[in-house]
Order: structure tokens, then C-alpha cells, then sequence
């Protein structure tokens, strides 16, 4: 084979593995995760949730604002899912049962507005035998929602497609966890986070004065 062929490719290959020494320093925030597989907590610096606006399954406005002071867990979904997000919410069920006589809520938010109307939604929180003022299912914009779950929760949404993850937020409105609901050992350090934060004192301050994604969506 030609040398400079042979060198050309030697360089490409000491050019490829140093990407992906870089790409595995770095920890870019789509691969970050609150807790390893088997459950072992790794460090994860408080990150704001910038306040966001949705729709609720009443046809309110939900504003993310209204719960700083509070305990909340975020999860995304989508109704016609048949299996998995079904899974979820039965999870999701139980934490809000669990944990709602804390003061901790629950939202779930869908991934697939076109058809997940606050109606269906209604219906869907009706199935779920959802306390209306614990859990809440709220849709919105689908671009605004993608950014919300990537900005805001380090999880990937995108239309009928989402992250299998659930997002805890402390009482000053930052987030302090990501768990895969799959794995019983990463819903258990969900459970003791929760047990944290919800001894955690309420900031004295009012809402913190932040950007809101809902009118950044609109400008």
C-alpha cells in the first residue's frame, strides 16, 4: 500500500480516538445522569430551571413559577403510547401518592400536542386516577416543550419521542437529579433524594427573577 495512503490513515485514526477523549471529558449535558447503573449517587451541581408556561389538562395556564417554594418531579409522555409511558405513569402514579402528602407534585408533560389536547388530557388524568392538585398534565408549542425538556431537564423530546427519565426539583427551582425509572435501583435514589429535599427549607426570597421560556418562545 502507498505510505503516504498508510500515514493519511494513521492520522485519521489518532484524530477519531482523540474525539472521543475529548467527547468523554467533556460530559456534554445529554449524557449526564444523577445516578450510575446499580444506583450510585454522583454529584450534580444544582442547575436552574428557567420558568417556563404550559397548558394544563383544565385549559389553564401552568406557570412553572407558581411552584418555587415547592418539591416537584417532571417526567415527558405521551397518551397513545401503548406500553411504555404507560409504565411510567403508573410510577408516576405511585410517587404522587407517595409523596403528594408532602407537598411534593407531579408533572407530566406530553410530547405529541397535536394530539394531546387539554381534553385528552383531562381523560387521560382521569384513567390515571391523577389528584388534580398534586399531578399535573400539561402540553404546549412542540418546539417550546423540546426546549423545556433539554434545556430545563437534560432530556431529550422530541414529537412522540422522549427521554425514559424523571427529573426531581428542589424548593428554589433547580434541578438536583435525573433517574431512569427502569432501572429499581436508580427509583430508589429518586426516593431518597426526595426524602432530602423535601427537609430542605423553603428559600425566604420571593421567585427567583429569571428569563421565562414561554415569552422566549414568543419573540
Amino acid at each position: 500500500m502507498n505510505p503516504l495512503i498508510l500515514r493519511v490513515a494513521a492520522l485519521a485514526g489518532l484524530l477519531l480516538a482523540a474525539g472521543v477523549l475529548v467527547f468523554l471529558a467533556t460530559k456534554p449535558p445529554w449524557v449526564m445522569r444523577a445516578v450510575e447503573p446499580g444506583g450510585a449517587r454522583v454529584p450534580m451541581t444544582p442547575r436552574p430551571v428557567r420558568d417556563f408556561k404550559l397548558t394544563d389538562s383544565e385549559g389553564r395556564l401552568f406557570h412553572s413559577a407558581d411552584l418555587y417554594g415547592q418539591v416537584w418531579i417532571v417526567s415527558f409522555f405521551f397518551s397513545t403510547c401503548p406500553a411504555t409511558c404507560r409504565e411510567q405513569n403508573e410510577i408516576a402514579r405511585r410517587l404522587s401518592r407517595q409523596w403528594g402528602r408532602q407537598g411534593v407534585k407531579v408533572l407530566s408533560i406530553t410530547c405529541d400536542p397535536e394530539i394531546d389536547t387539554p381534553e385528552r388530557l383531562r381523560e387521560y388524568a382521569e384513567a390515571c386516577e391523577a389528584d388534580p392538585d398534586q399531578w399535573f398534565f400539561l402540553t404546549g408549542p412542540m418546539d417550546q416543550i423540546s426546549r423545556i425538556g433539554q434545556e430545563n431537564f437534560l432530556l431529550h423530546v422530541g414529537r412522540r419521542s422522549h427521554s425514559d427519565r424523571f427529573a426531581a426539583v428542589d424548593r428554589a427551582s433547580r434541578l438536583r437529579g435525573i433517574y431512569d425509572w427502569h432501572d429499581p435501583a436508580q427509583l430508589e435514589a429518586l426516593n431518597e433524594q426526595l426524602k432530602e429535599l423535601v427537609l430542605e427549607e423553603s428559600p425566604t426570597d420571593g421567585s427567583p427573577d429569571r428569563a421565562d421560556e414561554g415569552d422566549q418562545s414568543r419573540s
